[in-house]
């Protein structure tokens, strides 16, 4: 559909914003409970990520591929890797690094869909996070 293609850069809406895409553009007579056994399905093969608790509760990101290819890659890609990654040797990383990385997406928002799958946690007020797998020994 049309509004998957207007999403490519940020593939990530809420539920409400998808069920209503869903039923403007594909079936006006979805109902929500067909709907999220739909998004369900799609989530177990791959197609989407359907996520369902958490601080991103009700959110579904409408390419898998772009998660790990373009959030994940950079934060767990080896050094010697021809891609932008984020830098620390401590750990520690500032929200203008993760801006450096993701020049076209809202840092606070990539720093959100780390700490949703417990890729770093926030020190302080959300100004730094901390990845341990970022730090070397």
């Amino acid at each position: 559909p049309q509004w998957r293609k207007d999403n490519l850069i940020f593939p990530v809406m809420t539920w409400t914003d998808f069920l209503s895409h869903v039923q403007e553009s594909v079936n006006p007579l979805v109902s929500e409970e067909r709907l999220k056994i739909v998004a369900g399905t799609l989530n177990d093969i791959g197609e989407i990520v359907h996520i369902k608790e958490g601080h991103l509760k009700s959110v579904i990101i409408l390419d898998a591929d772009w998660l790990g290819q373009r959030i994940f890659g950079p934060a767990l890609s080896p050094e010697h890797a021809p891609i932008p990654k984020l830098r620390s040797i401590t750990g520690q990383v500032s929200l203008r690094e993760i801006e450096r990385v993701y020049p076209e997406l809202d840092p606070l928002s990539v720093s959100h869909l780390f700490e949703h799958f417990e890729l770093c946690h926030p020190i302080g007020s959300e100004i730094a996070f901390e990845f341990p797998l970022l730090i070397k020994m």
